[in-house]
């Protein structure tokens, strides 16, 4: 897990997993879903934090890590 010091530096820190990872992802997916129901159709080809992505494409790999997260769920021997 990375701790941002100040405006320009980060330190990595150990982080210690959950026994049960699901509630952390439910509160994540909530949260998630409020900002993205929030996304009007004229913000798509703004611009995020991720220089590489705008918005639809955020939004786009958010969907597309949930769907591979929820086949994991589904069949763990696949992954």
């Amino acid at each position: 897990m990375a701790v941002i010091v100040d405006d320009m530096t980060t330190q990595q820190t150990p982080q210690t997993l959950p026994a049960d990872p699901r509630p952390q992802f439910a509160a994540a997916y909530a949260t998630a879903g409020k900002v993205i129901a929030g996304v009007r159709a004229d913000q798509m080809g703004q611009p995020t934090p991720c220089d590489e992505m705008d918005v639809a494409q955020i939004l786009g790999h958010l969907l597309a890590e949930r769907a591979r997260e929820k086949s994991a769920l589904e069949n763990p021997q696949a992954v």
